[in-house]
């Protein structure tokens, strides 16, 4: 396993953290004001944060067997001690992607950015911005190549597309957490929302072929319901179609298309029969007003249409066994 110590502070702790990873045997890199780089490494002085990952990245790929890599933020307030910590939780967890909770409050919009990434990747994390994580070589692979998000943000969607786990370990770093900067929060949330973006567009998308073809069809066909079957029939083709190749399209653990195709129609059935049932029973049942409970169910049926389709309809999810032990800080894997 690879280290990326990274301190702002001179006095040797980098130093320090690297001799206690390289004596429990892991490859420790390091950058700190001490001058303290590992020999042909960095050429800069001062490289920001996304250079001195970078690097680290491609020394870890770039073996015969690609290694895992550790992120290890001295100036963030974690220790060697901590490090350790989450290496032991990495080697009971292999494969998956381990990170740092910082104990406490945390800032509202890095709860917001939690919460959003929770909701769109399908994957129970509560503090996104750490620092302190463990990505096992699968990752790091990956990430070994272009991209124009920041690696730690394209190592968070990344998870999801090669089916990883992911596993917190509950720390409390020597300083209060620091806050990060408003706008790359606000840019890892677009980020994270994206693949609900898409799916917005493609159920518009396929609202407006409905709608069309069905206007086209109803004066040749004669028949309403005729033109609706052909235009609903035509929209759910181009809807399935749009959601498999744009919008859920990790293809490493995409499903097959005919499974695809009897989950995606099955959920259709589903969320039309409860759909009708429950406008039924709120407005003709109970009396409430028809049309804000139909805005109501179309509202609460788009989001857990779109949780299945993403859990269910279109991702093959590994099954996956994690031993638990009584401890409290033994994390949970989604």
């Amino acid at each position: 396993m690879y280290v990326l110590i990274t301190s702002s502070r001179t006095g040797g702790e980098a130093l320090e953290a690297a001799r206690a990873f390289a004596a429990a045997g892991h490859t420790p890199l390091i950058w700190s004001p001490d001058g303290i780089a590992p020999q042909g490494w960095l050429s800069d002085p001062s490289p920001d944060g996304e250079t001195l990952i970078r690097s680290a990245v491609a020394r870890a790929a770039g073996g015969e067997s690609p290694s895992g890599l550790m992120l290890l933020p001295l100036e963030r307030g974690w220790t060697a001690a901590d490090g350790l910590a989450v290496l032991e939780t990495a080697a009971r967890n292999p494969g998956a992607m381990v990170a740092a909770r910082r104990a406490g409050g945390l800032p509202a919009l890095e709860r917001v950015a939690a919460w959003i990434y929770r909701f769109t990747q399908g994957r129970a994390v509560h503090d996104l911005y750490a620092g302190l994580a463990v990505w096992p070589a699968q990752l790091v692979g990956a990430l070994n190549r272009p991209g124009r998000k920041p690696l730690y943000t394209r190592a968070l969607l990344s998870v999801r597309s090669l089916n990883l786990p992911l596993a917190e370990v509950e720390l409390r770093p020597q300083e209060p957490p620091a806050v990060r900067p408003a706008a790359a929060v606000v840019w890892n949330m677009l980020c994270f929302l994206a693949v609900f973006l898409r799916f917005t567009c493609s159920s518009l998308l396929s609202a407006g072929v409905d709608y069309g073809l069905f206007a086209l069809l109803l004066t040749p066909l004669h028949y309403a319901e005729a033109a609706h079957a052909v235009a609903r029939a035509v929209s759910s083709t181009v809807n399935f179609t749009l959601n498999r190749m744009l919008v859920f399209s990790d293809r490493q653990s995409r499903v097959p298309l005919a499974q695809a195709l009897v989950r995606y129609f099955a959920l259709a059935v589903v969320v039309a029969a409860v759909g009708t049932g429950l406008i039924r029973l709120f407005s003709t049942v109970l009396g409430l007003p028809a049309m804000p409970v139909k805005l109501a169910v179309d509202i609460l049926l788009y989001v857990i249409s779109f949780l299945v389709q993403r859990e269910l309809v279109f991702h093959r999810r590994r099954p996956r066994r994690v031993p638990r032990t009584a401890k409290s800080t033994e994390p949970e894997v989604r």
